[in-house]
């Protein structure tokens, strides 16, 4: 599936603060706070589309930064959730909705001029000019304190900070250079010299686990949690103020002097634009990433929602151009030019998230889940009422049932819109952010890397729940590795024909680019665990056909397929003479695998956003469809 969109903005007609806005954030759906220099702290009713003065700081007070506890952990009582604020007279504050400041502590020598919430909500950072790094409860009490670290220049001012996904270390900028740090006694930081000039912004995203970072060197650059580089921009005409990552992890929004860009989460642009704001100081997005705000030094908060998404898969193209519509195109009858107009949705409800794969459409709004056959959309779609599609961070489909990641956890659906099990395990965190690469669903099988120990896999029957209860117990042993693991992928074979026995097989790559292979058979002892057999190493991405059990991997500037890799536990010979390999330099270093391979036709992106195909032989793929379908 292939995802495009683009943004719209949104400047109101005079600006609300009376002097530059510095620090922006979403509290609930439809409500946002500002501050500035002003010292005016104001609320923003979207619905009703008001602006009112909560609170006006004491005179010393100019607020450097603005943090609301994350939307997961928040309560709907006014005056609970406290709003963190940072000030310049080394102070942060913690502020209740009804303006009332409840807490105000000094936490630095010189400004504070970042503070972050953690995931969790239960405690959050702050770092400032004197180069410490302190975390507090979420009452305000220190907790633990990180001294200075001069890496350059003598300087030592924190600019930017962020909590890791699993608020064990922190990553912060001094001057051009990168500190992961660890918040485990004695461990030594490790650093990267990022930029060629003063970090001012970056982001560590709890879903996909990258870092983005924006500097005066007019560059931004994408990282992973281990340091390494996975993409630098261009030069910019202006230097990067500000860094935001949609929750789903898998877009990035960056703010510049008079601009606004929505970038891929690989680094490439998807739109720009340029409204007259003068700085984007701050950015943040709403908890269902269809909306963003910024904090203008005009005076202005700019607000942004995505538009015209467009979907791609096989022949058919669905666009949303709309809060409620939706239109599917059939590419093949274009001359008769075939578009279908679906609505969904009543009242003020929207489109949040939706997804186009193995013939199915599976649309979110506000409060119902909709689902459609491609092949039939003259019927009506069915109907899955859910809790709150702002909380629901995951939507994954696969051959024959789709799951939904919401507040409670993850539920397997058939299409028919019957609920089929609602997997848990000991160590699930339904507050956490998961992403696409830690998850899988394919024909039988639920996989998803734990959430506290990245070197175990659970694995589940997706029909468990089936005339129970639907608890989803899991019935297949833990797959455990000695290495993190990256990126998994679960096979989407259909049910076996012509006497073939189809194997439910996991494909994971860990933290050194190693891709492995695990196969269970459902007809042996499920308590048995099978080897894990090695395919290939310094695996970039990798991806199953959603057809048969073919297995793409790019490799640097290669694409590599094993027709059928299952074959290793049978003759581990047999598997070296069966590999497809072909190496261009179309490709691009570092080409990534899109979230489509279909029949012999595997789809990449290249890191300027450009597409590419690759075409596996035909004799392979003529045989494998042969066996499958007599």
């Amino acid at each position: 599936m292939n995802i495009i969109m683009k943004l719209k903005s949104y400047l109101p007609n005079e600006p609300k603060h009376n002097e530059t806005v510095t620090c922006v954030g979403w509290c609930s759906s439809e409500e946002v706070y500002s501050c500035g220099d002003d010292r005016l702290l104001l609320r923003w009713n979207l619905n009703g589309k008001t602006t009112e003065t909560v609170a006006v700081l004491p005179a010393e007070v100019f607020p450097t930064d603005l943090h609301c506890l994350p939307q997961k952990q928040s309560s709907s009582k006014i005056g609970y959730d406290p709003i963190l604020v940072t000030s310049s007279d080394g102070r942060f504050h913690l502020i209740g909705k009804n303006g009332r400041i409840e807490k105000s502590v000094e936490a630095h020598r010189g400004a504070v001029l970042i503070g972050r919430w953690n995931q969790e909500g239960s405690s959050f950072l702050t770092g400032g000019e004197d180069g410490y790094v302190k975390g507090w409860s979420r009452s305000g009490l220190l907790r633990w304190s990180l001294e200075p670290l001069a890496v350059e220049n003598d300087s030592v001012s924190v600019h930017s900070a962020a909590w890791a996904p699993d608020a064990n270390s922190v990553v912060h900028g001094v001057g051009s250079t990168l500190l992961f740090r660890s918040l485990t006694p004695g461990a030594k930081p490790f650093k990267v010299k990022a930029h060629d000039g003063l970090i001012l912004a970056l982001d560590w995203s709890h879903s996909n686990n990258l870092l983005v970072t924006g500097g005066e060197d007019c560059r931004y650059k994408v990282w992973d949690s281990f340091g390494h580089l996975l993409f630098s921009s261009n030069e910019q005409s202006f230097p990067i103020t500000s860094l935001s990552w949609c929750p789903g992890g898998e877009l990035f929004a960056l703010g510049s002097y008079n601009t606004l860009r929505l970038c891929d989460k690989a680094g490439w642009s998807h739109y720009q634009e340029k409204p007259q704001t003068g700085s984007v100081l701050a950015l943040s997005w709403s908890a269902d990433g269809t909306r963003l705000i910024g904090a203008c030094s005009n005076g202005h908060v700019i607000l942004a929602h995505t538009i015209d998404c467009r979907l791609e898969w096989k022949h058919i193209e669905v666009s949303l151009p709309g809060k409620r519509i939706i239109m599917v195109k059939d590419i093949l009858d274009d001359c008769n030019e075939k578009i279908t107009k679906l609505e969904v949705g009543e009242g003020g409800e929207r489109i949040v998230r939706a997804a186009l794969s193995h013939g199915h459409l599976v649309v979110l709004t506000q409060r119902h889940c909709y689902v459609w056959n491609i092949s039939r959309l003259d019927i009506p779609s069915v109907v899955v009422p859910i809790k709150e599609s702002s909380s629901a961070t995951l939507l994954l489909l696969a051959n024959r049932s789709f799951l939904l990641w919401e507040r409670s956890g993850p539920t397997v659906y058939s299409y028919s819109g019957r609920a089929l099990c609602s997997p848990q395990w000991p160590t699930l965190r339904p507050d956490l952010s998961v992403h696409s690469q830690t998850v899988s669903l394919g024909a039988g099988i639920f996989a998803v890397r734990d959430q506290i120990d990245n070197t175990l896999i659970h694995l589940f029957d997706v029909g468990c729940g089936l005339g129970g209860a639907g608890t989803g117990k899991e019935m297949l042993p833990i797959l455990s590795h000695n290495l993190p693991i990256i990126q998994l992928s679960v096979n989407q074979s259909q049910v076996a024909k012509a006497g073939i026995e189809e194997e439910p097989m996991v494909a994971f790559v860990d933290a050194h680019g190693d891709l492995y292979l695990f196969a269970l058979r459902f007809s042996s002892t499920r308590s048995s665990v099978r080897q894990t057999i090695k395919l290939g190493t310094m695996v970039t991405s990798m991806l199953w056909c959603s057809q048969w059990d073919m297995l793409a991997a790019t490799t640097g500037s290669s694409v590599t397929v094993w027709p059928y890799p299952a074959i290793a536990y049978t003759d581990r010979r047999l598997l070296k003479r069966t590999i497809l390999e072909r190496e261009s330099s179309e490709f691009g270093k570092g080409s990534l695998l899109l979230k489509s391979f279909e029949g012999p036709q595997v789809w990449l992106r290249r890191l300027d956003g450009a597409l590419t195909g690759f075409s596996i032989p035909p004799h392979a793929a003529l045989l494998i469809s042969h066996l499958h379908t007599h």
